[in-house]
This record gives structure tokens, sequence and C-alpha cells, in this order.
């Protein structure tokens, strides 16, 4: 009897072992949930966001400016003056080095986008820093559009064109101390404005902004950042850096003039000329600087997809011709990749 009961007792013992292991694979095997946060990047909201287009094969109308949401609450971001002709915004441009429709189209993204910003913005002073050539048909679009182009001839050869950008913002804006009160860097092509930007700016921060970490895992969707870094550090430090949270997009700078000009400054000192060659050393200096804590020293805030500025197409959704983030109001600035759910 007593033999019996002991060998009931370890059949039950394997049952329950059995039905434990088969629990615990199942239960393993089913998709976890990705609920870590960053800040200001809450990625468990995007479990309940509403559906919104294939952003990078859709095609969606162009947007209607009335149409857009900056009442109420959403109106909240307005902390500062209207744009004023103290305000500029520094475009950077370089001509692609085609001659196809793929030219005709960035030309044409440049008209609309250029048309859309005057059309918010019409009294800020807009300049345009041009590397390499250009053609008729982009001094047309600037002059249509008041935007004063400025060329120069020092960083045409010994430099590659984006290391430049933020070297040539400096050295001009410095000898400009008592023009412009706020200051927006910018690239000419995939940035457009539905709003009043400089009235976001109180002059307590400088604003930069995170890249779009496209659908699904970042480190798998982009471009490989850890080929760049490694060209610049050590493997292990391009390792690290890698995997932090989305990169830092090196062609957006929103402020004050005088901290834009301190922070471009300190920029400039750093830059080692020895790379003013090579591919993407700029974007991986602002990077590195910001994974290393030297941003402390700046009043630097980080945007990653709030009403000021988005890049991040799974955080808005077009509903006929407006366009609306996750919080119900429209963003300011949309900065586009692969179109970023804007085709003209």
């Amino acid at each position: 009897m007593v033999g019996s009961v002991g060998h009931i007792s370890k059949i039950i013992w394997l049952l329950y072992g059995f039905l434990f292991i088969t629990f615990f694979l199942i239960y393993s095997s089913k998709p976890k949930e990705f609920t870590k946060s960053y800040p200001q990047f809450p990625y468990n909201r995007l479990l309940a966001q509403p559906k919104v287009f294939d952003i990078e094969l859709s095609s969606v109308p162009l947007i209607e400016l009335n149409e857009l949401e900056f009442s109420n609450e959403c109106n909240e971001i307005f902390i500062g003056k209207p744009e004023n002709p103290r305000d500029l915004i520094l475009f950077s441009y370089q001509e692609l080095q085609r001659k196809d429709k793929t030219n005709e189209k960035y030309l044409n993204d440049i008209e609309n986008e250029m048309n859309l910003m005057r059309k918010v913005l019409p009294k800020v002073t807009a300049k345009v820093l041009v590397i390499g050539s250009i053609n008729k048909d982009f001094v047309r679009i600037m002059n249509q559009y008041e935007i004063e182009i400025i060329t120069t001839t020092k960083y045409n050869d010994t430099w590659n064109e984006d290391n430049a950008r933020n070297i040539w913002a400096y050295e001009y804006l410095k000898d400009l101390p008592n023009e412009y009160d706020r200051v927006f860097l910018s690239d000419i092509h995939n940035v457009v404005l539905l709003n009043d930007i400089f009235k976001t700016v109180d002059g307590s921060k400088l604003y930069l902004m995170l890249e779009d970490p496209g659908k699904g895992n970042y480190h798998l969707n982009l471009i490989d950042h850890y080929s760049w870094i490694s060209n610049f550090l050590t493997k292990s430090e391009a390792f690290y850096i890698d995997q932090q949270p989305p990169f830092i997009n090196n062609k957006l700078i929103l402020g004050s003039y005088n901290d834009t000009l301190e922070f471009l400054e300190f920029f400039s000192k750093i830059f080692n000329l020895e790379y003013k060659q090579k591919e993407n050393y700029d974007l991986v200096l602002i990077n590195v600087l910001y994974f290393k804590n030297y941003f402390q020293y700046f009043p630097i805030q980080i945007e990653n997809c709030t009403q000021r500025m988005c890049s991040n197409p799974s955080k808005y959704s077009f509903q006929m011709k407006k366009v609306l983030l996750n919080s119900g109001c429209s963003p300011i600035l949309i900065y586009r990749r692969n179109n970023g759910g804007i085709v003209y």
C-alpha cells in the first residue's frame, strides 16, 4: 500500500513538472511587450496608438494648414514671442550630383517646403549656406521665397560638405552679434514647417532632435552607425555608443542666438580637422558629445517626437488633410525620412 502511494506521488510530481515546463515554454515563446522607456520616448504607448498609413508607401495629399490642430492644450507649446525679422533661419544646401529626375524631385520638394515655410514664417530672415555649385532653378526658388544665398569657396574642395555645415555656420554667425535674437539651423530639404517654430522658443533652451528610429528595432532598420563610429573611436567605444538610444540628428539646432553660437563655438573647437574630409564625422562627433555628457554644459533639450519637432512616422497619423501626433495635436516641424508621410 505504501509503495502504491509512493508510486502515485511520483506520478503526480512528474505531471506537475511536465505542466510547469510546458507552461514555461509556451509563456517564454510569446513575444514580449517592449516597455523600456527612454526620456521623452514612451515606447509602451505604441501599443495603443491609432492606425497609421504605411508612411513610406502611401501617397498622402498636401497638408492644409488651416486643418491642423493648434488650439486649446495644443497651443501651450507657444511660450515665446511670434516670429519676426530678428529671427534667423540658416539653411544649408548642397546640390545633388545628378541630372536626372532625382535632382528634379529634390528641387521640387525644396520648393514645396519653402512655400510652406513662408506661409507660417512670413517675417523671419531666411538665408542658405551653399556648398559647391548651384543651378538656376535653385536660385529661382530662393529668390521667390526671399531666401538670401550665401556662398564660399573656403570649404568646397578640402572639406566633406556635411562636416563643413556647423563650422561654417559658426564662422558666419559670430560676426552678427547684434542682428538676431533666435536662430534655427536646418537642412533645407526634408524639413516641413507647419507653424511658427520660433514661438516655441523663450530663450531658456537649445533644442536638438533625435533621428527617426525607423520601423521595429532601431539598430536593424537604419544605417549601421557602428561602422561610422568605428572609423573614429575604438571598437569598444563604437559598440557602446551604437547600443544607445537613437542618434542625435545633427542637422537641426534651435534656440537663442547666444546659446546657438556658444554651442557651435564648442563644436568647432573640439572638431578634429584631421577628419574634415571623412564622411559622417560631424554626426559621430555630436553624438559622442551627447553620450559622454558634454551636453550638460549647455541648456540643451533633446526632442524625441514632441509637438515642437518630430521625425518618427509611427508617432503621427494622417486624417484627410490633417497630421496629428498621438496627443491629438499637430506637430510644428516634421523632419521627413523617405518622404516622411508627406508626398507633394
